[in-house]
């Protein structure tokens, strides 16, 4: 088999992305392990379900991705229930956006998460 220098390897950088002075590396890589063995690896995005990162006012930043919460809210009804369907999600880039909903603001003044 021909070795194909086009197809990413596991750690290659994908995309850097800048969001509100955060920065995310987005690198190739493998979800589960039986994926090894099935195909070259996919964009791992960050898990900013567990990593809990906000803007400078205080709006969390998810991924498109991302499992939908509670406040999940769509015009339409898709076929899977991301982040990036819900009418709260803001595209900062492709991959990574700003969830507006002010129920999951994280106050400044001492306050914390609402979530």
């Amino acid at each position: 088999m021909k070795n194909d220098s086009s197809i990413p390897k596991e750690g290659d950088l994908y995309k850097e992305i800048t969001i509100s002075g955060h920065i995310f590396e987005l690198r190739y890589g493998y979800y589960e392990e039986y994926e090894r063995q099935n195909g070259p690896p996919v964009v791992i995005y960050p898990d900013l379900e567990k990593e809990k990162i906000f803007t400078e006012d205080g709006y969390r930043i998810v991924s498109q991705v991302q499992d939908s919460c509670e406040y999940y809210k769509t015009e339409t009804l898709p076929a899977e229930e991301w982040c990036s369907d819900c009418i709260y999600f803001f595209y900062e880039e492709k991959e990574i956006g700003v969830c507006r909903n002010e129920n999951k603001r994280e106050l400044k003044q001492g306050g914390t998460e609402n979530v």
